[in-house]
């Protein structure tokens, strides 16, 4: 049985995105150079993107948090759409 989809939101970093659209993700570092520290990133894609969204942050802990947010709203949007056969 189809049932009405209601979107799992997650904000990281002063973004906003819907957990539904996201197709991957992964985090890397932006080298340090003479000028900067290094900088660690997440890049999420989402499904209506061609390229991916790309978040900066000043500490790995950072970063790190997002990315345990950014993983259970991953799977709770997964775990919706399985539960109420959403497709």
């Amino acid at each position: 049985m189809k049932t009405q989809v209601t979107k799992s939101f997650v904000v990281l970093k002063d973004f906003e995105c819907a957990a539904d659209q996201i197709v991957a993700h992964g985090k890397s570092t932006i080298p340090q150079t003479l000028q900067s520290p290094e900088y660690p990133t997440i890049s999420i894609w989402f499904s209506n993107l061609k390229d991916p969204i790309t978040l900066v942050y000043e500490k790995e802990e950072e970063r790190e948090q997002d990315l345990i947010k950014l993983r259970a709203a991953i799977d709770d949007a997964r775990t919706y759409y399985e539960y109420n056969d959403v497709n």
